[in-house]
């Protein structure tokens, strides 16, 4: 489909077919490559990291093509006519399709000047990838007024909040039950292709062990890939997998 919608020869694009974000291993492109098959952690151990495995080269692959052998996906504002990736598909034209998060569909009601409408993503031997966030609301350890906190706290996670936010911010509820008050706010888009499944994941940079030192490990590399296209697949998945064992162990890492 990106292909089709792509526009002029791949050298000089005037449109592109898709575009999503590939600075970081847990950006939207997670989303592709967990579709495509990929599976960064074994599903009976997920402290145990299965990075260096043939089903993540072939995933991977597959969506290092997209940007650098098919070239149907923009990688820099450049790519896109010196604009943003909202700014391309919105206003400019020059974007067909975007993976992004739900929570930019309220501001592209108000801002956008094309048409445009919502899809599942697409369904690969992984499944959907989808991919959820893991914002959320904390009260602190020793807070002075804890059963006020409470209070608060059950009203802003409560189903009128959710309807609340939903109908007038844009938001996707938190809550199920209340799906049916964001769909019916915008009738003229098909927003329950949005609605995530129980196959849905947890952003991997949330529950990683070491999250943060472990994303800062593995991301170079993952920009080299990507967005440098200055190492190959099999070479950025041993450097990743290596990665990984310099920040957790050994043990931490299963060789497929």
């Amino acid at each position: 489909m990106a292909t089709k919608l792509s526009r002029c020869p791949s050298t000089a694009r005037e449109v592109w077919g898709l575009d999503f974000p590939m600075d970081s291993i847990t950006t939207r492109v997670i989303s592709m490559v967990w579709g495509a098959g990929a599976q960064y952690n074994d599903p009976k151990a997920p402290a145990v990291f299965t990075i260096n495995t043939q089903a993540n080269n072939r995933a991977l692959q597959w969506a290092h093509d997209i940007f650098w052998k098919h070239r149907v996906a923009a990688k820099t504002n450049a790519d896109r006519g010196g604009v943003d990736r909202n700014t391309g598909i919105f206003v400019n034209g020059n974007v067909a399709m975007m993976v992004e998060g739900t929570h930019l569909i309220g501001e592209w009601k108000s801002k956008a000047q094309a048409d445009w409408d919502v899809a599942p993503l697409p369904k690969g031997p992984g499944g959907r990838g989808e991919r959820l966030s893991m914002d959320g609301y904390i009260i602190p350890a020793g807070v002075k007024n804890r059963d006020a906190s409470w209070v608060v706290m059950q009203e802003a996670t409560g189903k009128e909040a959710n309807k609340m936010r939903a109908e007038m911010l844009g938001y996707v509820p938190a809550r199920k039950s209340q799906f049916e008050s964001w769909t019916k706010s915008m009738p003229d888009k098909t927003l329950k292709n949005a609605q995530v499944s129980d196959e849905a994941r947890v952003d991997p940079g949330s529950t990683w062990p070491k999250a943060r030192d472990l994303t800062a490990a593995v991301n170079p590399i993952w920009r080299q890939l990507f967005v440098d296209n200055s190492i190959n697949v099999s070479d950025a998945l041993k450097q990743m997998q290596d990665a990984v064992a310099g920040v957790l162990g050994a043990t931490a890492v299963k060789v497929g």
